[in-house]
C-alpha cells in the first residue's frame, strides 16, 4: 500500500499540471491565511510587517531545506533533486499540497510568539516566500532578465549546479554567506 501511494507521488510530481498549480495552490493558501487574520481584526501595519516578516523567515526555511534536504539527509528528496539538476527545465516538483506539511509546523510554531491573526498573517507571508521561491527557480531556468540583481541571482544559481555543496539561496545569497556555502559569482568570471 505505502509503495502504491509513494509512486502516485513521484508520477504527480513530474507533471505540468502539479507545477503550475502548485502556484495556485500556494498564492490562495497566502490570501486565505491573510484573509482569515484581517477578519480578526490586524492592524494595517503591522499585517504587512508581520507578512514580510513570513516571506524573509521563508529564505531560512528555503536554504535548509536545499542544503540539508535535497543535497543531504532525506534520500527521495535526493533522488528528485539530483533529477532536476540532470534536467533543470523539467516540471518535476513535489507535490503541490506538500508545502502545506512543510509550512504549518513553522506557522504553529509562530503561535507560541504571536496572537492567532498574525500567526495566520506570518504563515501567509511564508506562503508568499515559498511562491517567491518556486517562481524565481523557475524563471533562473528559463529567463534572460536585465535587472542586475535578477542576473547576479541566475548566475549565482548556474553555479550551485556546477557545484551543488555550494550557493543553496535561490531568492536571496545571504543564507550562504551566514553558513559558509557562499560561493562568489566573481570567481568564474
Amino acid at each position: 500500500m505505502y509503495k502504491k501511494i509513494e509512486n502516485a507521488l513521484v508520477a504527480m510530481s513530474v507533471t505540468k499540471w502539479n507545477y503550475w498549480f502548485s502556484f495556485i495552490y500556494d498564492a490562495a493558501m497566502s490570501i486565505i491565511l491573510v484573509t482569515i487574520g484581517f477578519l480578526y481584526g490586524v492592524d494595517l501595519l503591522m499585517a504587512v510587517v508581520t507578512y514580510v516578516a513570513g516571506f524573509f523567515f521563508f529564505t531560512l526555511v528555503e536554504y535548509f531545506a536545499h542544503a540539508k534536504l535535497f543535497h543531504g539527509w532525506v534520500k527521495s528528496l535526493t533522488a528528485g533533486h539530483a533529477k532536476h539538476h540532470r534536467n533543470p527545465i523539467g516540471y518535476d516538483a513535489m507535490p503541490f499540497f506538500f508545502a502545506m506539511f512543510i509550512i504549518a509546523p513553522f506557522g504553529a510554531a509562530s503561535y507560541l510568539f504571536l496572537t492567532f491573526e498574525y500567526t495566520m498573517v506570518f504563515t501567509g507571508g511564508i506562503f508568499l516566500g515559498y511562491i517567491a521561491y518556486g517562481l524565481m527557480h523557475h524563471l533562473m531556468h528559463r529567463a534572460n532578465f536585465k535587472n542586475s540583481y535578477f542576473q547576479y541571482m541566475k548566475k549565482f544559481h548556474d553555479l550551485h549546479h556546477e557545484k551543488p555543496k555550494m550557493n543553496h539561496g535561490v531568492t536571496v545569497p545571504f543564507w550562504d554567506m551566514v553558513f559558509g556555502t557562499f560561493l562568489s559569482t566573481k570567481k568564474t568570471a
